[in-house]
């Protein structure tokens, strides 16, 4: 399966899952690489290279290299960046 596939079917996982109030709140601003990787299937190795290639965008704070949810979300959905 290739990796674009695999980014459509968790953007609409995640679309179809319209979280409550309460669980928005609750989910992080930014993800480690291996919390993005648990949280969407992606592998960590596949994050990196797309981070290293320009199409995902992490951030370093404090120290560690964090992706921020709201990129992970664009992301998985295939927007381009802007």
């Amino acid at each position: 399966m290739s990796d674009q596939s695999l980014a459509e079917r968790i953007a609409a996982l995640l679309e179809a899952e319209k979280p409550s109030q309460v669980e928005a709140e609750s989910r992080p601003l930014a993800y480690s690489f291996q919390g993005a990787a648990q949280a969407t299937g992606v592998g960590v190795s596949t994050l990196r290279r797309e981070v290293r290639a320009g199409r995902l965008h992490a951030v370093r704070l404090r120290g560690r290299v964090v992706i921020p949810a709201e990129e992970l979300q664009r992301y998985l959905s295939g927007a381009e960046r802007a």
